[in-house]
């Protein structure tokens, strides 16, 4: 506030106190404003942070009582879209067959919107949709304002239309099992980051409830697909180590890791362990290996490697590898086909990775009453990711042999957790491995 005049000495003593009066009184009434409204800022965002956490609770609720995956989608999206913070939402996956994303289920949107989406994982870049993105990335895409984000270009007009302005795509991934991406909007623009780890965990816990449902199902089933690929000219770090080793390598196990990382067991017969470590340890995505234990034939190793293998995409698409053997020219695995998945996709989903890959053979087995495989299925249910990493860990680097290959201080170093660390998940995880076997409940 300013006053002024033509004059010199305009303003006497009496009148610059008044102005100074004024002006405090302005300054007062504003600060009050300011406080008022910050205030009332304050008292929305607690209510809208209590309406979130409303719907997140109501969500986790069906996701408990759900038995199927129909039941959670449809139950998801139902939720989202009859809650006064989104417009609508719908659940979708990849086709490998096509390479686009297939609408699951949906709610508060008419299936004319989801029919003219075109939307295609294979289209990387900047421009890359978010939604294709949230599936290859496995990370939450946030789309600010629809209206003018580049990468919604295809779908504006038709999502405009029906009254969105922006859009989250969340990832939905259990350990290294993905199924799909779920796709919610907001009536308004919307560049607020503090809702986006609540959702990303919402994603983690949908798809966490899908693999309890799956595994179910897997383990009431009477029979199973078990199918042969042989797979040529393949570049993964085995293939590229057995041809530089010039041998034959046995799978023995994959672990798992929370960073993206993963640690691979594997055996190699009638060749010098010296010369593998040598080899493995020039391989750009071998982080680290470890002889575990040699006899006169067979070499035990353990590897953290950083890119991805067969074994783990037969994992993360739902298989389990029966046997996996590889040479410098062919990688053949055995698999036991996921339920609930036809023959023809499983092929096409490897074969989306593998083009080489060539299903050799296939037959169905009646399952006895508790497989191996319904053992694994159970402990995946009954133990955290991280009481299963570790209990594996040490298993397959020779922890509970006699004498140790390795102690619990070399694998809590490797693991990068303290010692007491290692020893409280290693004792739950025998814990509950020991109820599984002698509890009758």
């Amino acid at each position: 506030m300013s006053f002024g005049s033509t004059q010199v000495d305009t303003f006497d003593e009496r009148t610059v106190e008044i102005a100074e009066t004024i002006a405090a009184t302005v300054e007062t009434a504003w600060n009050r404003a300011q406080g008022e409204q910050q205030l009332s800022e304050r008292n929305e965002e607690l209510e809208r942070l209590d309406r979130l956490n409303a719907l997140i609770r109501g969500v986790h609720q069906h996701l408990v009582d759900a038995d199927s995956r129909e039941t959670i989608e449809q139950a998801v999206v139902g939720q989202l879209a009859d809650s006064a913070l989104y417009e609508f939402a719908w659940i979708g996956t990849r086709d490998p067959g096509t390479g686009t994303v297939t609408p699951r289920e949906w709610a508060g949107v008419d299936d004319g919107y989801l029919d003219m989406l075109s939307i295609s994982t294979e289209r990387t870049g900047p421009n890359e949709d978010p939604i294709a993105a949230a599936i290859r990335t496995t990370d939450l895409q946030v789309v600010a304002d629809v209206a003018i984000d580049p990468r919604t270009a295809p779908w504006r007009e038709a999502t405009l239309d029906r009254g969105a302005r922006s859009c989250i795509a969340i990832p939905l991934r259990y350990n290294r099992s993905r199924y799909g991406v779920l796709a919610v909007y907001t009536s308004s623009p919307q560049s607020d980051e503090r809702d986006h780890a609540v959702l990303k965990e919402l994603g983690e816990t949908i798809a966490h409830a899908i693999d309890a449902v799956e595994t179910k199902r897997t383990l009431l089933s009477d029979s199973v697909t078990e199918l042969m690929f042989e797979i040529h000219d393949g570049d993964d770090v085995l293939t590229a180590l057995a041809r530089a080793s010039d041998c034959e390598i046995t799978f023995d196990g994959l672990v798992p890791q929370h960073d993206g990382a993963a640690r691979l067991f594997f055996a190699t017969e009638d060749v010098n362990a010296k010369e593998v470590l040598d080899e493995a340890r020039r391989l750009p995505s071998i982080a680290e290996v470890t002889l575990l234990r040699e006899t006169e034939t067979e070499s035990v190793f353990e590897a953290t490697v950083t890119e991805s293998t067969v074994a783990s995409h037969v994992i993360e698409n739902g298989g389990l590898v029966r046997s996996l053997t590889v040479t410098a020219e062919t990688t053949t695995v055995v698999i036991d086909q996921p339920a609930g998945t036809t023959v023809r996709k499983f092929v096409e989903t490897i074969q989306s990775v593998y083009p080489s890959a060539d299903l050799v053979a296939r037959h169905s087995h009646d399952r006895p009453i508790r497989t191996r495989e319904d053992m694994r299925a159970i402990l995946s249910e009954r133990l955290t990711a991280r009481q299963r990493e570790i209990l594996e860990t040490a298993y397959r680097s020779g922890y509970f042999e006699s004498p140790r290959v390795q102690t619990g201080r070399d694998l809590s170093e490797a693991l990068d957790i303290t010692q007491s660390t290692f020893s409280h998940h290693l004792r739950e995880g025998e814990r509950r491995l020991c109820e599984l076997v002698f509890d009758s409940a």
